[in-house]
């Protein structure tokens, strides 16, 4: 039998030189890993930096100037007077504006008497609504076209 101890050496020393070859390969694609991350990491923090420092531009702006973007609501004011009847039920003239305020119809151009002009038009002879003897507003039924009823002629425009 051969002496093959000097072979086992070669081939140790021939691991510890491919063990020591893969370990910094590994350390070099580690540093280059980290790189990049902390590039992006940066650009990142800088983006998210200048977008607080324009919301607390904005938020200053909007406090010092009272308030700031108005509501535009999606229904025509009387479509949605109809509607809260159906929904609520009875209501008096002053359950009602305070809906159509709390919904944002009486911000910027739009005032009480444009809430008073509604209620009288949709109110009146032929109206969509009536009032009760207790002065409270009704609709006339459940069945009249309001927007979100499938009869409703601008029905097909919400889709």
């Amino acid at each position: 039998m051969r002496d093959i101890r000097d072979d086992l050496r070669e081939r140790l020393a021939a691991i510890q030189t491919a063990f020591n070859a893969a370990t910094e390969e590994h350390e070099n694609q580690m540093i280059a890993l980290q790189a990049g991350y902390r590039q992006k990491a940066d650009a990142l923090e800088r983006e998210r930096q200048a977008v607080l420092q324009l919301l607390k531009i904005e938020e200053a702006r909007a406090t010092s100037s009272g308030p700031s973007i108005a509501r535009h609501p999606a229904l025509p004011l009387s479509e949605f007077i109809i509607t809260k009847l159906h929904t609520i039920g009875p209501m008096t003239k002053e359950q009602i504006r305070a809906e159509v305020d709390r919904a944002g119809y009486l911000e910027g151009e739009a005032t009480g008497r444009t809430f008073h002009l509604t209620l009288m038009n949709i109110s009146g002879a032929g109206g969509r609504i009536s009032k009760l003897p207790d002065n409270r507003y009704i609709a006339q039924s459940r069945s009249d076209a309001t927007l979100f009823s499938p009869s409703h002629p601008e029905r097909h425009l919400m889709a």
